[in-house]
């Protein structure tokens, strides 16, 4: 239908360098060659891309073009890999789960533990009375109940896994979920948008650089949603994250903030042209470093 698809060999040969080590200059038998990012790239034609993409999708497209057309625009996706149905959770499923269980949280610890055991026990029963899982249930909820307690006394409206969209044209919407948001509507306090971590948060670095553009965009959009009607963010806009200890937040300061909006708004400004371009192809990153390439590695 008019997608033109890399052989599969030039990959591959890039995945085995990685694995090995080395710079994807290097490729089989030894041989050195400059690495040319068109020689897998592939071209799909302007009417078979998606007309709505998600925040996530455009920061994977920022990345690593390549992947982001194998997954975001054909559809593709690794097999799941065969597990035997007594393994425990994995940390992603517990991210899911957690995810879940904040969607639908309340500013009451006893009532967020009695959740969290409704949801995971419906995943893997009898969770609740493992001590790994319900001690980690425990310091969630702590923590989780009284910054909630915080944001009900600063912003009247809340609203969890909050759909954001920012219409690009006719041809293009780019759309974002905001795990809280919250917005006082003229009284001070502005818009927070709250995003859940169950791993390592972007760095301040990369959203100054631009590198990690999810937040600036949800941000962006929220503050120009009609039904919020509030143009001040808040200075409760960050992560709330989740590692295997204590959970923290990590707030952006007024000047990484402005960076990551700056971002946002270029990236828009420049992202239906780009996605208009006949001429456009999908190249990989440089060095292929992504996850998702990993499939593929161990299919080689």
């Amino acid at each position: 239908r008019g997608v033109h698809l890399v052989p599969q060999p030039d990959l591959l040969a890039a995945y085995t360098a990685v694995q090995a080590g080395r710079s994807t200059q290097q490729v089989e038998k030894g041989h050195k060659q400059e690495h040319d990012p068109t020689a897998a790239a592939i071209h799909i034609p302007v009417e078979q891309r998606p007309t709505t993409l998600w925040v996530t999708q455009v920061e994977r497209w920022m990345h690593d073009p390549l992947v982001f057309a194998y997954r975001t625009v054909l559809g593709l996706r690794p097999l799941e890999p065969l597990t035997p149905h007594d393994t425990p959770p994995s940390a992603q499923e517990f991210g899911q789960w957690l995810h879940t269980v904040l969607e639908h949280a309340t500013p009451e610890a006893s009532q967020i533990i009695a959740l969290a055991h409704r949801v995971f026990s419906a995943r893997v029963p009898g969770i609740q009375h493992n001590p790994f899982w319900q001690q980690r249930i425990q310091r969630v909820a702590a923590w989780v109940a009284p910054q909630m307690q915080a944001l009900e006394q600063l912003y009247p409206h809340r609203r969890a896994e909050a759909v954001l969209e920012a219409p690009l044209g006719s041809a293009l919407t780019v759309k974002g979920k905001a795990d809280v948001l919250v917005w006082s509507q003229g009284c001070p306090g502005g818009v927070g948008i709250i995003d859940h971590k169950t791993g390592t948060p972007p760095t301040v670095a990369s959203i100054i650089q631009g590198k990690s553009l999810q937040l600036g965009l949800l941000t962006w959009m929220a503050l120009r949603m009609p039904w919020v009607n509030d143009t001040t963010p808040g200075p409760d806009v960050g992560y709330w994250v989740f590692p295997g200890g204590e959970p923290y937040a990590v707030m952006l300061k007024p000047d990484v903030l402005d960076a990551a909006l700056d971002h946002a708004r270029t990236t828009l400004e420049n992202l239906e042209h780009r996605w208009l371009d006949p001429a456009l192809t999908f190249t990989p990153a440089p060095r292929v470093t992504d996850p998702a390439y990993w499939p593929v590695t161990r299919q080689a």
